[in-house]
């Protein structure tokens, strides 16, 4: 911990002559396994508060939000969670030392596919997410700028297609397809990477950590600390009026909720397709509301798409923010606090 102060007091002077330069699609993660099993059954009531311990029905939200870097986009790559993880990170840190940070999520990305994950393939987690950082540290955005499209994916333009060929183009097998996801070949020896690592130090803290957060009760008292929250969960497209709704044959989404930022709770019908083609997604929990038995998050889309029209604080005051459900969020969902 003191490690980590001593660094946050030396900021401004760390990136000084290091030397390193370099349509939103709503793209979600690929599957991974929660930490904390989510719950088989549907959400009840026992996850609310005990009778003895009477909790306000909602946080101060504006207070959570005030403390938020701006929303992103992860454009074309299925990286929520290390959006996710960063957006909560870099919020706690501004709470707690008003240190404004923009972390990168290209050095993140890469550090955990190519240094914490074994399928490189699958998406990560909060856990693999704040390990990389107690391992590696952060370097900051400027320092190694977001690269959005999905080398993965085979939609892309000629110009993307040829410099994919000559990262990645000569390498075989699990080798070019980490290489793919993280626009680098995490084996070869690359200046770049090496000094970054060198500059990633000064954010590195050995005690933080993603900890699971197990009943609603906890959730609350966090929230009402101003503490936002992760929240990893199954993806069901009918319940977040996804445009590939039709890919699992649900039909039309409604693209008012859509542009609202409503997320419904999943149908029987909505969970039975959206196992046709499984997905997840991590958001940053901000507030809960009892009343309409929703919590507010900050998504990783951008602002011009799902969320467009969000008014958590007033008409068009939070675009890119979105609402989700008691239901939905604890019956298919893990719930994270970052210790630090």
């Amino acid at each position: 911990m003191i490690r980590f102060i001593v660094s946050a007091l030396l900021l401004g002077t760390f990136f000084q002559g290091n030397g390193l330069s370099v349509a939103e699609e709503e793209p979600l993660d690929l599957p991974y396994p929660l930490v904390y099993p989510p719950q088989a059954l549907p959400f009840i009531d026992r996850w609310f508060s005990p009778t003895w311990e009477v909790l306000p029905s909602k946080n101060d939200l504006s207070a959570v939000i005030g403390y938020q870097t701006p929303v992103k986009s992860q454009q074309r790559r299925g990286i929520c969670s290390v959006f996710s993880a960063l957006g909560i990170y870099e919020a706690l840190l501004n709470k707690a030392y008003k240190l404004p940070l923009d972390f990168s999520e290209n050095y993140l990305a890469f550090i955990v596919s190519s240094k914490i994950q074994t399928n490189a393939l699958s998406g990560t987690t909060a856990p693999q997410n704040f390990l990389g950082v107690r391992f590696r540290g952060l370097i900051e955005e400027h320092s190694w700028p977001y690269e959005g499209e999905d080398w993965l994916a085979f939609s892309l333009s000629a110009a993307e297609e040829d410099q994919r060929e000559k990262t990645c183009g000569a390498l075989t097998g699990n080798r070019k397809k980490l290489c793919f996801k993280v626009h680098r070949d995490p084996y070869q020896a690359d200046p770049f990477v090496r000094e970054a690592r060198v500059v990633a130090q000064r954010y590195r803290t050995q005690s933080v950590e993603a900890v699971v957060v197990g009943n609603i009760l906890e959730v609350k008292r966090r929230l009402l600390q101003n503490e936002p929250l992760l929240l990893e969960l199954t993806f069901f497209y009918g319940a977040w009026n996804h445009r590939q709704m039709w890919d699992v044959g649900l039909g039309e989404p409604n693209s008012d909720l859509w542009n609202q930022g409503k997320v419904g709770i999943p149908t029987a019908a909505d969970m039975t397709a959206s196992r046709l083609k499984p997905a997840g997604h991590s958001i940053v929990i901000v507030g809960y509301d009892d009343e309409k038995r929703i919590y507010q998050f900050k998504n990783s889309w951008g602002t011009e798409g799902f969320g467009q029209e969000s008014d958590l604080l007033g008409p068009g005051t939070t675009p890119g923010y979105g609402t989700i459900p008691y239901d939905y969020a604890h019956a298919h969902g893990t719930f994270y606090r970052v210790r630090y």
